[in-house]
Order: C-alpha cells, then sequence, then structure tokens
C-alpha cells in the first residue's frame, strides 16, 4: 500500500496470461488477459463496488473477476472516476458494468448507488465495438452504419454528449444523431469535452475555455462540430485544456492546440502565454 515513484513490475502468480489491456480509475486498476475466459482482474478502491468482486471491499492485490460476464472472454475494459465497463466477445448485448450508478452511468435507473457485480447492459440488441467513460457517463459505439453513439448519466452541464442541449440527464443508452459513423472516441480527464473521429474527420463538442477543441475561437459548444484539419487522423490524446493529435504523416504528424498548465510550455511553444486555439503541426 505504499505509493511508488518509480515503475515496478506487477509479478502477481494471481493474474494468468499476458496483459493485452488495462484501465484505471479512482484509485483502482482493472486488467484484462489473453486467458480464454475469466480474463478480468481488478484491484483497488471498492466503495461502490466498481472492482466488480460482488462485495466492496478494496483489495491490495489483484482479484479475478470471475462471474458477471456469462463466462465470456472480455475484449475491452474502461474504467470511469468510480464505475467500471467491459465488453465481451459476445455478437451482441455485450456490454457490462458496475460500480457507482450517479444519473444512470451504468446503463439504467436506480436509487442505489452501489452495484457490485457486472451486469448485462443492452443497446436495441446492438453488437458493441468501443466505450469510453466520463465522470458521471458511459459512451458506447454500437455496430451501425450511422447513428452509432449511445450514450448514459449525465453530461456534466458541459454539453459532451453533443446533441444541442446542456445540463441533461439519460438513464439508460440514448442514441445520439450526427449522421455519420464514429470509429473513435476521446474525452478530458476531467469529462468537460469530447472528441470523436470519422473516417479522416474529427469533430467536437463541450467545453473550449482553452481553445482546445481548436474551433478559431474559445466558445464551449454542446453539438458535435468539424474541426478543420487537413491529414488523415491516427490518434487523439486530450488532457485538461490541451488537445494532441497524430496523424498518418509518415514525419512531423504531430499536431496540438489549447492550453493546458502552458506555464509548464505544455504546448511545446516558447511565448507560454498564449492560447492556441487552431491545430498546429509541431515538428520535434
Amino acid at each position: 500500500t505504499d505509493d511508488r515513484y518509480n515503475f515496478a513490475l506487477v509479478n502477481d502468480e494471481r493474474i494468468d496470461g499476458k496483459a493485452l489491456e488495462v484501465a484505471c480509475g479512482d484509485c483502482f486498476t482493472a486488467v484484462i488477459t489473453s486467458d480464454s475466459v475469466n480474463n478480468l482482474y481488478t484491484c483497488g478502491y471498492n466503495d461502490y463496488g466498481q472492482l466488480g468482486t460482488n462485495d466492496t471491499s478494496s483489495y491490495d492485490t489483484f482479484q479475478n473477476v470471475a462471474g458477471g460476464v456469462n463466462g465470456k472472454k472480455v475484449v475491452k475494459v474502461r474504467c470511469g472516476p468510480q464505475h467500471l465497463v467491459v465488453l465481451t466477445n459476445e455478437d451482441s448485448n455485450n456490454i457490462y458494468t458496475c460500480g457507482k450508478n450517479e444519473d444512470g452511468n451504468l446503463g439504467f435507473a436506480s436509487d442505489c448507488d452501489e452495484h457490485t457485480t457486472l451486469e448485462q447492459r443492452t443497446i436495441d440488441g446492438k453488437h458493441v465495438l468501443d466505450i469510453a467513460c466520463s465522470e458521471y457517463a458511459t459512451f458506447a459505439l454500437v455496430d451501425k452504419v450511422v447513428d452509432n453513439l449511445y450514450v448514459t448519466g449525465y453530461d456534466g452541464d458541459y454539453g459532451i454528449f453533443g446533441n444541442n442541449e446542456w445540463d441533461i440527464t439519460y438513464e439508460s443508452f440514448h442514441e445520439i444523431t450526427n449522421n455519420f459513423k464514429i470509429r473513435s472516441i476521446s474525452i478530458t480527464p476531467h469529462s468537460t469535452s469530447t472528441f470523436v473521429v470519422q473516417s479522416n474527420k474529427i469533430w467536437a463538442t463541450g467545453s473550449n475555455c482553452h481553445g482546445e477543441l481548436s474551433t478559431g475561437n474559445y466558445n464551449s459548444l454542446d453539438n458535435y462540430t468539424q474541426i478543420l484539419f487537413d491529414g488523415v487522423v491516427s490518434k487523439v490524446v486530450t488532457g485538461d485544456g490541451i488537445t494532441l493529435l497524430l496523424t498518418t504523416e509518415a514525419t512531423n504528424n504531430f499536431y496540438i492546440c489549447g492550453a493546458g498548465d502552458n506555464d509548464q510550455n505544455s504546448l511545446g511553444i516558447v511565448n507560454t502565454t498564449v492560447y492556441n486555439a487552431v491545430l498546429s503541426k509541431h515538428v520535434l
């Protein structure tokens, strides 16, 4: 339980197989391994059942979460601050959630905050391709030609759902209509902005106080607005007030906008007072 100040190998005999993916919430960790089944492990704080261990006891060693996913293999894992979301290899209805259910972020209405076992949710019987978590919400990308983004929970009054509304709550998964298919999604650490990528186009909504949405101004948005950008995006990485893009260019494929804590030169520019409201290429 001591704090660590350097990387240490987690050599835990409880974990079988090779670690494939890891996700972190507020003081808890989830890992999926290469095992064929029962391949989800969690540890840390468990006040709301976010570890999926059918209790609210905290653990300082990894626990195998064998129940709650119908004996299926877990293929993706994401964490909110106090909730856990996983996808299995099932053909449909392959999303499971547990932990704190504040404002419906687990995908259903409940008067109880504690949900200690991963429970199956349904999104119109669809197969879920990818997931993301904000502080009070869960985002899911399903296998549809268009309008494949579904959300549940509370938008935090930042417009992060992108449906032309602020301060909105859904207590089950709700379709966001945008007339295109999203292939990836990224949410800022404090759940104030959302970015989605559609083929070679990138769209954004939410808080824009530091120019992090790259719209050329600092006006916040409540609907997905296309960021004018030449190039094919391969990855979006978001921080608090700062956005980084990687493109498919062979060299010099790093773009950045926003501010973040720019008095520490987080933008990689000399003038630390500048809020860069448009994505600009950086040569490393």
